[in-house]
């Protein structure tokens, strides 16, 4: 009997053939409820010479497509363009129940390691800066609570 071994290699000329996650921000918050109100905005950055593209998409924490109404840019997800060395920042609408998630940043054509971005929500005008994170099996929360300060920072 002869064994054959068939091996298929796929070239690409250098475009992505499929979005590529770039960016991960665990915690989104939009919405209102109790009288608190919340917006989120991702800023990004473009650290290269060549124009990049994607989208940014917002998730339920089941991992399903966030139901988010009043988008700024129209639905989610939200496509963008950035030129070279170009900033961009995107919001949501802040419209309807007090929702939350997180959130993937895509590149469909560019250099990943020059997409840059920051998050921040706002609670009640309060800002939350949440960085870029990977996922992990492993997390440490660290919280601090007492008449001066209330503050966690998750790791």
């Amino acid at each position: 009997m002869h064994w054959i071994l068939l091996i298929c290699l796929l070239l690409s000329s250098g475009s992505v053939l499929a979005e590529e996650v770039v960016l991960r921000f665990p915690q989104f918050a939009d919405g209102s409820e109790a009288g608190l109100e919340a917006q989120t905005r991702i800023m990004l950055r473009n650290n290269g010479s060549g124009r990049l593209s994607g989208a940014i998409h917002f998730f339920s924490p089941d991992g399903s497509p966030a139901d988010l109404t009043g988008l700024q840019e129209g639905g989610n997800p939200i496509p963008f363009e950035l030129p070279p060395w170009g900033v961009q920042e995107f919001r949501t609408g802040g419209a309807g129940a007090l929702k939350s998630g997180f959130v993937e940043v895509s590149l469909a054509e560019g250099v990943a390691t020059f997409l840059k971005g920051t998050e921040v929500f706002e609670i009640s005008g309060l800002p939350v800066s949440v960085e870029n994170a990977e996922p992990a099996l492993l997390h440490r929360l660290y919280v601090r609570h007492n008449w001066e300060e209330a503050t966690g920072v998750a790791v």
